[in-house]
Formats: C-alpha cells, structure tokens, sequence
C-alpha cells in the first residue's frame, strides 16, 4: 500500500508502510545495520587476531629470551668448573638436564691436539605451537692450569699427608721426571745403561690410602736417557740427555705396545760438537718451551717449539741464550720464568712473540743455584734453591720487579727446594732432607717481618733420595724421586668414617616375626667392620643380626621376634655400631586370639550305674590376647547322663 502525505512545506511525498521504513534522518535500514555489524564483527576479529599474533609474537620473544639465558648460565657454569678443576668439565659425554619447559644439554669435546683445549656446547631445546625451537651457543674453555693439573680447591686433611700408592723402578737410577694426564702417569728416567729402561706409563687411577703398588701398563728404552716429560693427549714430549737430540715426542697411544717405533719425532737444537743436553721443558699453548743444560759452544739454552703438529715439532725463533743450565721453566700470561744455575738464578723472558724472546727481568745472586718455581698466576712468583748451605731457600718475587724479594724465608735444613706446587694458599715443596722430603708451608700472612708458618703438622716423610720431579693432578701430588721408590702418590689424610641406616620402621603381631635391613655405609676412609647389637626391646622380645660386623659399605639382616604376651604398643629399638647409631620403631599389635581344648581321663570310664566321674576340661590360649572361653555340656550323651554343671567359663592366662 502506498501512503502519501503532505509535510509541513506542502510537498507531497510517498511513503512505505511504518513497518518497513525509518526516518532517514534519524537511521539506517535494518540491512544496513547488519552490514555494519558484519564489518564490525570482521574489524573486530582480525583486531583479535592481530592482538593474538602480537601475543604470540611477544611469548616467541620471552622464550627465546630465556632460552638463551639459560644456555648463557650453563656455559658460565661450565667456565666457572673449568677455573676450580679443569677435569670437572665434562669430557666427550653429554649431560642432560630437563625442566618443565626447556631441555637442557652441555656437549664438551677435547681438542685432537691440545687437551688443555675444550670446545663446551650449550643447547637448551623447547617445543611450542607445534615447532621445536632451540639455541645452541658454544665457547672455547682453556686450561688456566695448562702445564699444572692441581686443582686449587684442597680436599681432605692435608696436615698429615699420607701414601695413595707407589711405583719400584728395577733401575736403580730411579725417576727423573713425572706428569700425569688422564688417569696415567708418565714417568722418565735416566739409567747409566743406554738397555734400561728410560720411559714408564703407570695406571694411577687405583690411587686410594694405602693402594700400595700401582700396575705398570708399559715401559721401553729410548736409549738416550730422558730427563723431563709432559703428556698432551697421545703424544709425549721429552727431554733427552743427549747431545744428538734433545727433545722426542714419542706416541702413547697403546702403553702396552711401547717401543722404539713409537717415537715419532726427534729434535736436535745444538751445533755440531755442543754438549748441551735436554734438562727441563713446559708445555703450554700448543708450544714446547725446552731447557737445556749449559751450551758447550755457546749457543741458546732456551728453546720454543710449535707442537700443533706433534709428529713435527718445528722450532720457532733462535731461542735465548742463558749462559748456564736452566733447570725448570713455567710460563704464564706470555711471560717464561727459567730457574737457572747462573748468577742470574732467575730470568724472565717474553715469549708473546716466540720468534724474539725478551728479557724482562732477572733475579741475581751469586750464592745458591735456581731450582724450582711456582707462580700465582698474578704478582708473585714463589722461588727455590738449592745447593751449599745458604739462605734464604725459598723467596717470593714481584713479578713487576724480581730484583726486590717481597719475603724470604731460611730452611732449617740445607738441602733446598727441588720442586714446588702452589695449590690456595699452600706451597707443596720436595727437598733431599733425610727425615723431611715433602714440605707443607702455608704462605697466606707471610711478609717481610712473618715467615710462612708450617703447615703439615704431621709430616710425610718419602724421602730415599733427591726428589726429581712433581705433578698434580685433580686432588694429588705425584713424587718422583731418584731411587727405586720412583713414583709415590700422595693425597690427604681421609678418617675412616661410616653411618648407619635402616629400612624403616616395622609393624610385628604378638607371636611374629620382623625384619630389618641395617645399613653401614663408608662415608670417607676405609672404615672396619663393626659388630651391631640392639637395645630398648620390650619384655618377650629378641633380636638377632645376619652378617653382623660386615666390613663396610654392606647390610645387615635384623630379625625381631615378638612374644605372644608382649603388649601392644610403639617401641624405640636403637641398633649401635662402634660410635654411630640409628633407631626403629617397633609397633607390636594383637595377635587375633585363638585356642585349643583337651581333656583328661580321655576315655572317661564309669564303673557302674549311678556312680559320678570327673572329667577335666583343659583351655589352652595358641595366640592373641586372653579372653574368656564358656564351656558347654557336651552333645551326644546318652540317655540317663547328665553333666553337672551344664556350662562353665574360664580365662586362659598364657599360651
């Protein structure tokens, strides 16, 4: 139906029915109104969207963020690790750590040539909207200790050292030389005879308190006489005395299969006719840095050598000339300190370009001769004598002026000081005294005015003749001294401590049996056996052990037996062992109660009609507690029998 009106100017307009029309001026159509909800409803989906995608963009972001602090922190773990002992770090094997989110991983891998070398991968994975995401992130970690494996957190009681194993060498030239690398010490000696043996590997990892003789896994002559060593991995490097080659580099690959064969490289650093020797060497960095002894012609005592290649060592630069025989080498931060024999007993050279060592210092004195050193890695340089009887036998030097001693200190005996390792605030120092080889002195307050004080309280005494050489490793000093007992392993005094525990505590009824595993587990040492007894068992109940005084770590089989008549309730039982305890609860609980009936004269016998008989009925308690028990007329009787009385009720007191 069309409608038409006049407005208020008098136009005629038409108009649809009210039900399909809005004012135009004061809205829209209903399809416009859905149209406007459409795109509101699309503008507001993909806002959502955007917002979503922003979300997810934003929780990408976070994960990854942390991620890769978490990768950061395993790979600061790891530095920090390398610092306190090079060797906690990982070697080849992946460890594995999971959270809820991320899956953790350090992967370390050894450098071919140079172990002091770790390439330590960190990785943490994580799985989210269906994609795996990962970081990897990998350094190199260095040994800070390269060329002296100690580890400078000290474990145990180092104040009565003790023997964690030895070797006896058949020669009695005994050890000129000793360094250990992965569980294996490598040990040199220099016989008169050129048929000796002069080249030992020895298995250490048996190394405990009292080991005794440690197994040799292979030895064989060079023929020259070897004076020094240092392991790296399959290769060892040598010093020969020998005027025709000084260093060797034998393969040690299979100690079992030592010999001639297996040394695969020989250096000779002198001029024809020079009777100079190999005496000492360090390794560092992939560099060989060779002492030799004084230089008949003249010529460099002090040599360095690029051992990337081992099979081919090449010499870098002309070396330096000295003038007397250098008797021990340690480099650090680019700087090489030789302990020589010459009035100069102390030289400082700079090695950072290896083709011009430097002078840089020198420590002078005409009194003593230079024999061992020890560095702090920082600003001081700790420095042994020996020979004639002089003091000071130990002083510490600046590093920035080594004319200046900081502190010297005199030795009681006169032997002097023929190696040193710095480990914290101790010196280990060997000496050739008859009754005093290893010394122990803690330099921590030592100045101009207070000498070291003494640290080993209870002296080992190893000494059978002058110490030759020494290593650490990890937690261990390795002695090797020139007389057949070579090789010695020394560690910290461990007591023989144990604990004990049990499976817990046991419930037992009145009338059964209980077991109760006991636990001796060494805790440090080697501790003895030691007999187990129990106290606090209630009245009716025993105890016995199985393999009692087993030596530990072992267990102990406890067999508790409860009465019938013990009363319920909880009982602490302690078990002793020597000086250590530990306690059980004994829950006893009632026993379901039960008995048995008997009779006597069984048969009854009446002698006549009309006479009485007594028949006693017996109530014997078989487990439980007692309750009480009513009795009834039997059943079958025959005709004329009566029982008198008919019923009667007792309470039987025991089993």
């Amino acid at each position: 139906m069309k409608i038409i009106t006049k407005n208020k100017r008098g136009v005629f307009q038409s108009l649809l029915p009210t039900r399909y029309f809005l004012n135009s001026r004061s809205g829209v159509s209903t399809l416009e109104i859905l149209i406007a909800l459409s795109v509101l409803i699309l503008c507001t989906t993909a806002a959502v969207l955007v917002s979503f995608g922003a979300q997810s963009t934003s929780v990408d972001a976070q994960t990854d963020g942390e991620a890769t602090i978490k990768a950061q922190t395993q790979i600061e773990d790891e530095r920090a690790l390398s610092r306190q002992d090079f060797s906690f770090v990982n070697s080849v094997a992946t460890t594995t750590d999971i959270d809820p989110i991320y899956q953790k991983s350090i992967d370390v891998v050894i450098d071919p040539v140079d172990p002091d070398i770790k390439k330590v991968t960190s990785n943490v994975t994580w799985t989210t909207g269906g994609r795996n995401l990962a970081v990897h992130l990998t350094t190199l970690l260095a040994n800070p200790l390269a060329g002296g494996k100690c580890s400078p957190t000290l474990y145990g009681d180092w104040t009565a050292p003790q023997i964690y194993g030895y070797v006896d060498f058949p020669s009695s030239a005994g050890a000129s030389g000793v360094d250990v690398e992965n569980g294996k010490a490598y040990v040199t000696s220099d016989p008169s005879s050129p048929s000796t043996d002069d080249f030992y590997v020895i298995d250490v990892t048996g190394a405990s308190p009292g080991a005794g003789t440690l197994p040799e896994l292979g030895h064989f002559s060079t023929t020259y006489g070897l004076t020094a060593v240092h392991a790296v991995g399959t290769s060892t490097y040598v010093a020969a005395d020998s005027a025709a080659f000084q260093l060797l580099v034998i393969d040690v690959t299979d100690p079992a299969s030592l010999d001639a064969t297996k040394i695969v490289a020989k250096k000779d650093t002198t001029a024809a006719g020079d009777t100079a020797v190999g005496n000492t060497l360090f390794y560092a960095n992939k560099k060989i840095y060779l002492g030799l002894t004084k230089s008949s012609l003249g010529g460099p005592e002090f040599h360095i050598f690029d051992v990337s290649n081992p099979t081919v060592p090449t010499e870098i630069g002309p070396g330096y000339k000295v003038g007397s025989a250098i008797n021990q080498i340690n480099v650090v931060n680019n700087i090489a300190y030789l302990a020589t024999a010459s009035s100069s007993e102390v030289v400082a050279l700079d090695v950072s370009v290896p083709t011009n060592p430097t002078l840089v210092g020198t420590y002078s004195s005409a009194t003593l001769t230079g024999q061992s050193l020890a560095p702090d890695n920082g600003t001081t340089l700790y420095f042994g004598r020996i020979g004639g009887i002089g003091n000071p036998k130990l002083l510490a030097l600046n590093t920035a002026n080594l004319g200046t001693p900081k502190w010297t200190m005199d030795m009681v005996s006169q032997s002097g000081i023929y190696t040193m390792m710095l480990r914290g605030n101790l010196l280990f120092m060997t000496t050739a005294d008859p009754n005093d080889g290893l010394q122990i002195w803690d330099i921590s307050g030592a100045n101009v005015t207070t000498p070291p004080t003494r640290f080993d309280t209870s002296p080992l005494n190893i000494q059978q003749n002058a110490t030759a050489g020494t290593d650490c490793s990890g937690n261990y000093l390795y002695v090797a001294q020139r007389s057949n007992r070579a090789l010695q392993i020394v560690g910290p005094y461990i007591p023989n401590t144990y604990s004990l525990t049990n499976s817990g505590d046991i419930t037992v009824a009145q009338g059964s049996t209980g077991d109760v595993i006991v636990t001796n587990t060494a805790t440090s040492g080697a501790p003895p056996g030691v007999t187990l007894s129990a106290s606090g068992l209630p009245s009716g109940v025993s105890a016995s052990f199985a393999n009692n005084g087993c030596t530990p770590t072992c267990s102990s089989d406890l067999t508790i037996t409860v009465g019938a008549t013990t009363l319920p309730g909880s009982y602490p039982i302690t078990i002793t062992g020597g000086t250590q305890s530990t306690t059980v609860n004994l829950n006893v609980t009632s026993a379901s109660f039960d008995y048995a009936l008997s009779n006597s004269p069984n048969p009854t016998t009446v002698a006549r009609a009309g006479a009485a008989v007594t028949n006693t009925v017996t109530v014997t308690m078989t487990a439980g507690t007692p309750q009480s028990v009513t009795l009834t007329a039997p059943s079958g009787l025959p005709s004329g029998v009566t029982v008198n009385p008919a019923s009667a009720s007792c309470t039987p007191s025991s089993t």
